[in-house]
């Protein structure tokens, strides 16, 4: 109960976190569902659907949207690291200066806690009578409970309070 009230005290500071400069486009609903990958010469190696719900925030965001929230935990604990490097690689790759590898990591490490806001929000409205809709759920929450205790997100709390 104390983690719930802290969390939830910390949620302005952590949406405005979140969405302040620097910030890009961020697809804003980044997970499993919504890609789609080629297998055939001529097709794209992928492709992203679902722009319903577009943000100006962080990019760390969808990254950490992602990897918290669709990729089973001991697949991600096992390659977060090398992941997140390769993201800020392309980040760097693509002309973006004054951008290190370990903010690049810290940044993910806060959006994965801004992030439990989805995930409480979506458990509450979904159907948990569609058996599709339910394992989702469950495993959203798994995941992202996960990935915040592994990461130290307790911790950052107090940055937010």
């Amino acid at each position: 109960a104390d983690l719930k009230g802290r969390f939830l005290a910390a949620i302005p500071r952590l949406q405005e976190w979140i969405t302040a400069p620097p910030r890009t486009i961020a697809h804003g609903d980044f997970r499993m569902d919504n890609l789609f990958f080629g297998h055939s010469p001529g097709q794209a190696p992928i492709a992203i659907c679902d722009w319903q719900a577009p943000l100006r925030c962080k990019g760390a965001h969808d990254l950490a949207y992602f990897l918290s929230q669709s990729v089973p935990i001991e697949d991600r604990r096992r390659h977060e690291r090398e992941l997140v490097r390769l993201w800020h690689a392309g980040l760097v790759e693509g002309g973006v200066t004054h951008y290190s590898a370990e903010q690049a990591w810290e940044d993910y490490r806060r959006a994965v806690l801004v992030l439990w806001t989805y995930v409480t929000v979506i458990a509450g409205i979904l159907d948990p009578s569609n058996d599709r809709g339910l394992a989702w759920i469950v495993e959203m929450i798994r995941r992202a409970s996960a990935t915040i205790l592994d990461l130290g997100g307790i911790d950052l709390l107090a940055e937010f309070e």
